[in-house]
């Protein structure tokens, strides 16, 4: 039984309405030749063709006695792409295991979706990150974190788990992440803390927070509101679909995700990808 149905779900989709183009993805633009998809031939003309460029299986030119060329559309595998951040020492350890689980449960969704001509990869960022290696894997200096994965989003259908606090993507333009969707995965005192828990440490560079007095929490938790959205429309503005997971230790889930709930934002990202 899949661990992410509802994502497993959209990709079987793209796969039966756009097989063999789910592994074999159309370029923009036509050529001549014989590797592609055909789409059309025209009447050999050696002042623009090449010998080499002849279709010999060609119908119409035994019929006519005219050697026809290919008029093709080239095709290329689908790059899909999991990005794990790792690169922040601040964060909880459980969510490193929760951000590991969360990129494997999503490769192994593309292990049995996609055809076997699509290439799938794992990117974890972070010198020091840790991630099993049963994929393809590259490991991103955090200092280049940046340019390389907007590279890994501008080729293909591309992942990336982060809380994006400090991850900034690079955008030349809107279809730089034509399929990104951003799992922004936070604990949930980084998007609000409770009331009446006393003073609660925010880290060592962060002085606490009295959440007994409620002049001090709500400035505080409409702070974490306005930089929550903040990054979300950063994200949006380029292009790159959001899907907010929340790491709860407290609770009693798988690595302390809800991977139903995740399942189900990240699903809800992905619409309108079977239209690519």
């Amino acid at each position: 039984m899949p661990v992410l149905p509802q994502v497993e779900a959209i990709l079987d989709g793209m796969a039966a309405q756009y097989r063999p183009a789910y592994g074999e993805h159309d370029s923009s633009l036509m050529r001549v030749g014989l590797s592609g998809k055909l789409i059309g031939e025209v009447d050999f003309d050696p002042a623009r063709h090449g010998l080499q460029d002849i279709n010999p299986l060609s119908v119409w030119g035994d019929i006519m006695g005219v050697p026809q060329v290919g008029i093709v559309v080239p095709e290329y595998p689908l790059p899909i792409g999991v990005v794990i951040d790792q690169s922040s020492q601040e964060d909880h350890p459980g969510i490193l295991k929760a951000k590991q689980m969360l990129g494997r449960q999503l490769l192994r969704c593309f292990d049995e979706s996609a055809l076997v001509s699509d290439d799938v990869a794992a990117y974890v960022i972070g010198e020091n990150a840790n991630f099993p290696r049963d994929y393809r894997t590259e490991t991103i200096p955090e200092r280049e974190a940046a340019e390389r994965v907007s590279e890994i989003c501008s080729e293909g259908l591309t992942f990336i788990i982060s809380d994006f606090a400090h991850l900034e993507l690079v955008s030349g333009q809107h279809d730089d992440f034509p399929a990104t969707v951003a799992v922004k995965i936070n604990q949930p005192f980084e998007l609000a803390l409770p009331a009446n828990k006393g003073k609660i440490p925010l880290g060592p560079k962060s002085k606490p927070v009295n959440t007994n007095r409620p002049k001090e929490l709500a400035a505080y938790n409409n702070d974490q509101a306005r930089s929550h959205e903040a990054i979300i429309q950063r994200l949006q503005s380029a292009g790159i679909r959001v899907a907010q997971v929340l790491f709860d230790a407290t609770k009693g889930t798988t690595l302390g995700l809800n991977v139903k709930a995740a399942d189900s934002a990240i699903a809800s990202a992905m619409q309108g990808f079977d239209k690519l």
